[in-house]
């Protein structure tokens, strides 16, 4: 018995071309310039496991993160994995083309480590200030230097204050 394989009536892309969705955040990733990151990036060993993911795709994916404000890699993660218009903004076509959050957590420390990005983020706000969309005035930079962390592995233990009288 032969088996036809029913065509699809439309495609992904014409369902997206249709879908209303977030135009700024696609205008704000096809705005920066992902050259310098990249080229900030250690050239991937020759040895071991050879890399499978882009690494071009991932800093979109945290710069989508910044963006849309999620708290987390594992946030981000379950977003890309569960909103397919989202997942096609960033540049992934499925689900199992998400990297892993241990993948997400090397390029983090990657991107870390890497001075030139800051020259990229200002080369980004002196255009914003060219095209008028940043007001000279308005414009400020915090030089705090704040640790932060994407997940602490320090867990507060309870404190038992104990006020009876010996």
């Amino acid at each position: 018995m032969k088996s036809l394989r029913q065509t699809s009536f439309f495609s992904f892309e014409e369902w997206i071309q249709d879908t209303e969705w977030d135009d700024q955040l696609q205008a704000i990733l096809d705005a920066v310039p992902l050259g310098p990151a990249l080229s900030a990036l250690p050239t991937p060993a020759r040895t071991g496991r050879p890399e499978t993911h882009d690494r071009a795709l991932m800093i979109r994916a945290y710069v989508a993160k910044a963006v849309e404000q999620i708290p987390t890699t594992e946030a981000l993660r379950a977003r890309l994995r569960r909103d397919p218009v989202f997942r096609w903004i960033v540049g992934y076509r499925g689900k199992s083309d998400v990297p892993s959050a241990a993948t997400f957590s090397r390029m983090f420390d990657q991107l870390s480590r890497c001075t030139s990005l800051q020259a990229v983020h200002a080369q980004q706000v002196e255009t914003a200030r060219q095209h008028g969309v940043v007001a000279t005035e308005e414009a400020a930079y915090d030089a705090s230097d704040v640790p932060g962390y994407e997940k602490t592995g320090l867990s507060q233990k309870p404190i038992s204050l104990n006020f009876s009288p010996t």
